[in-house]
C-alpha cells in the first residue's frame, strides 16, 4: 500500500522480492532513497542512516515501525 501511495506522489518505487541484512544495492540511480521499516530498525543501520543524512543524502526512514530494536 505505501509503494501505491509513494506512486501516486510521483515517487519511482522499485520492490524487492528478497529480504535481507544489507542494503540492496540499485542498479539505476535514484533521487531520493526511502529505508521501509517494517518491524523497526537496528542500531547499525540505524547508524548507517543516521551517517547518509549527515553526509546530506537524501534518505528518509518510513514505514509502520521505524524505532530502533536491540538486534
Amino acid at each position: 500500500m505505501e509503494a501505491i501511495r509513494l506512486t501516486r506522489q510521483g515517487f519511482d518505487v522499485e520492490l524487492s522480492s528478497q529480504v535481507c541484512d544489507s542494503p540492496v544495492v540499485s542498479t539505476q540511480s535514484y533521487e531520493h532513497h526511502l529505508l521501509w521499516c517494517n518491524h523497526g530498525i537496528s542500531s547499525n543501520k540505524h547508524s548507517q542512516f543516521l551517517e547518509k543524512l549527515n553526509a546530506g543524502q537524501p534518505i528518509r526512514l518510513c514505514g509502520p515501525d521505524t524505532r530502533v530494536t536491540l538486534s
